[in-house]
């Protein structure tokens, strides 16, 4: 492996890890932003007044729906587009995404379907209303939080049967809000009334009972160590079972999700309204934990305000409902491309060529760039401040995609290696470099295969 000059100097290796979009709407700004694992608010976007979540589709559209309103909207990253849909029933939620691609949007007295396109399919009304947070599990059944009294979910079977469980043995005060399914089939339950952590069978049994230490909890995520994530938005405790324990991540935490790479991301409200410091979401390590880096959400002079709601990923879909899938048509399945540390909604990230950078960019840090690649496959690394935009990049004859680094912000650096590799960075210890955010793309040539690779970035913190 070869390199040119650098601002960073070598220093032990370690494992490798890679990259993935990130999508988040917030209130106070009336705004959706694309966010890189690396850090950087990538992208940003318009939208109708109050909206309350973002949901990112298997098709990579992600659809958003809004506080008090009875249409939600599916925005288009590839024209632009923002499309409205209109609810069949009171105000939507949320919105789960099933293996064929369909959404189910609940809210107000049921759950309604609707194709990938906005189409509406069939509206399901609930036993006692009050639909809130929804997931799908393995075998395709989508389980739905109520927040009403008794405390009660929802579960709608493939052949779209409806039946409604009261959970026994629980807080009356519970009032289910935010619903996870792991890969083992237990749905897990939280509601913002009772301090509580409510695990259920496929059967609609109640199977585990846990007392959590913090209240006003608002949001539950399941990783891929086994690991299940509860928050509370009136603390900012960030609490882990088996086990527990908690972690402080004041003031709040508006959202939990997990991301490709199996970090857990905590959306932070800084500012709910008027001036004030842009909101902040946080990544944390689930095996240590700790917290790896905070992205302030700042897109130019635009600061991401009043944000009340989880960041979205691929991560549940590919790994939970759809894994056999190829959600990006690189002829790799999600879950081979989990398991190989690739991107599933990247087609320029397979087993072919992928790279990343490390978790920990924070001035002083040790991190590294790792490369995934066969034994034998000639590479190399570009690196540039900024990207040019799609169909207007470098082709060249025989190599699939196209390079997207800005040849006009290239930075003078270049990797050249063969095979898997793990290039050490020592990042300076100088608060000067903070904020400092640099791309990267390379391409891979092997027996068979020659192509420009996936994006990544590398941001200072």
């Amino acid at each position: 492996m070869k390199c040119r000059a650098a601002l960073f100097t070598l220093s032990p290796a370690v494992a490798s890890s890679g990259q993935e979009p990130i999508w988040i709407v917030n209130r106070g700004s009336s705004d959706l932003m694309r966010i890189g694992s690396w850090g950087a608010v990538l992208q940003r976007v318009a939208l109708p007044a109050n909206p309350r979540s973002a949901h990112l589709a298997p098709d990579g559209k992600v659809w958003g729906v809004g506080f008090a309103q009875t249409t939600f909207h599916i925005f288009d990253p590839a024209n632009g587009s923002l499309t409205p849909v209109p609810f069949a029933s009171g105000s939507p939620v949320s919105i789960a995404f099933d293996a064929t691609g369909h959404a189910w949007v609940s809210g107000g007295a049921g759950v309604q379907q609707f194709t990938a396109a906005g189409a509406p399919v069939a509206w399901m009304p609930l036993v006692g209303g009050n639909a809130q947070g929804i997931t799908i599990d393995g075998a395709g059944n989508k389980w739905v939080a109520q927040r009403a009294a008794p405390a009660s979910v929802s579960r709608i079977n493939s052949a779209g049967a409806v039946q409604r469980f009261v959970l026994t043995g629980v807080a009356p005060t519970l009032l289910p809000t935010a619903v996870a399914a792991d890969a083992q089939g237990t749905i897990w339950l939280v509601g913002d009334s009772a301090s509580q952590l409510v695990g259920i069978g496929s059967n609609g049994n109640v199977q585990q009972v846990s007392t959590v230490p913090s209240s006003g909890l608002g949001s539950v995520v399941c990783d891929h160590l086994g690991n299940v994530w509860v928050g509370s938005y009136s603390s900012g405790d960030l609490v882990r079972y088996p086990g527990a324990a908690v972690f402080s991540l004041p003031p709040n935490i508006m959202g939990l999700v997990v991301d490709t790479q199996g970090r857990v991301w905590a959306t932070a409200r800084l500012t709910v309204s008027g001036s004030g410091p842009a909101c902040e979401v946080r990544r944390i390590d689930p095996s240590t934990p700790s917290w790896v880096a905070a992205t302030s959400l700042r897109y130019g002079s635009f600061a991401g305000i009043g944000t009340m709601s989880a960041a979205t990923t691929s991560f549940h879909h590919s790994r939970i409902v759809a894994p056999q899938l190829d959600s990006d048509g690189d002829g790799e399945a999600n879950a081979v491309e989990l398991a190989n540390g690739t991107l599933p909604m990247d087609r320029w990230s397979d087993s072919a060529f992928h790279h990343g950078t490390g978790w920990f960019t924070q001035v002083g840090a040790i991190s590294y760039i790792g490369v995934d690649t066969p034994a034998g496959a000639l590479w190399m690394l570009g690196f540039s401040f900024g990207l040019v935009p799609p169909g207007t990049g470098i082709t060249l004859p025989g190599f699939a995609h196209e390079m997207r680094l800005d040849p006009a912000l290239d930075i003078g650096i270049t990797f050249l290696g063969v095979g898997p590799a793990s290039i050490p960075l020592s990042i300076p210890n100088d608060p000067a470099y903070r904020g400092l955010e640099c791309l990267s793309q390379g391409l891979v040539i092997t027996p068979g295969v020659s192509r420009f690779g996936n994006i990544a970035g590398l941001r200072i913190w």
